[in-house]
């Protein structure tokens, strides 16, 4: 897990190494036995954090307004956020590769089964937002894309199968610059309003809330060939 806590205090900028971390780990997994000629297993997953809260003051046009009238409290408080309070990306990779070579015990030539394996490579990303535009306007978004990065279905060995392993290699990086295959997509859109009735002298026994919520899910179905 590496993450660099450099930035700029008064001022946090988007591009600052604080507002990134990155996160690698890879697991190894083998054995041998009477029966099988090598079983192993290996997990690699990578991931990289964003996250960004900006410090700043939000625009008040109407703040120094030379009035001690109650009736002008409202634009007196009135304050407009140019920037979000909080933006966060997040992409992780998962891999997983199995491999299992047995040997064919009913033949004393010591010839091998045929090789079993399988994989799964997984790319997900996140994304959020949180921007309150006014002291009563709050919004909100979240969005998630669960992708598959596609592989021919071969063996990776490269020392093996170098034919099938150069295949792969070009297959993964077209999946990649194509941003993988999507599994499923959610998103989620909130938005909060707090009617600035108590600000208005008349009305001032008053309050009033309005929320909404939106959201699409959608999920790939079965392909067939």
């Amino acid at each position: 897990n590496v993450r660099v806590g450099i930035q700029n205090k008064r001022h946090p900028m988007p591009y600052d190494p604080a507002n990134f971390s990155l996160t690698y780990s890879h697991s190894h997994k083998q054995t041998s036995g009477e029966t099988t000629v090598y079983e192993r297993e290996d997990n690699w997953r990578g991931a990289l954090t964003y996250t960004w809260t900006p410090v700043f003051k939000a625009w008040e046009p109407f703040r120094k307004m030379k009035t001690r009238s109650k009736w002008a409290d409202i634009l007196k408080r009135f304050g407009l956020n140019w920037l979000p309070q909080n933006v966060g990306f997040s992409t992780e990779m998962t891999r997983n590769y199995y491999e299992l070579q047995e040997r064919d015990m009913e033949d004393l030539g010591g010839s091998q089964l045929p090789l079993t394996f399988s994989s799964q490579f997984l790319w997900n990303r996140e994304l959020t937002l949180r921007w309150d535009l006014t002291r009563n306007l709050h919004m909100n978004f979240q969005s998630a894309t669960h992708a598959e990065v596609e592989e021919p279905y071969a063996p990776v060995n490269k020392e093996r199968y170098p034919d099938a392993y150069a295949a792969w290699k070009d297959s993964v990086r077209t999946s990649l610059r194509h941003m993988g295959t999507p599994l499923d997509y959610s998103q989620s859109f909130s938005v909060s309003y707090q009617v600035p009735l108590n600000l208005i002298p008349i009305f001032d026994w008053l309050n009033a809330n309005a929320n909404d919520t939106a959201t699409y899910n959608w999920a790939r179905g079965t392909s067939l060939d």
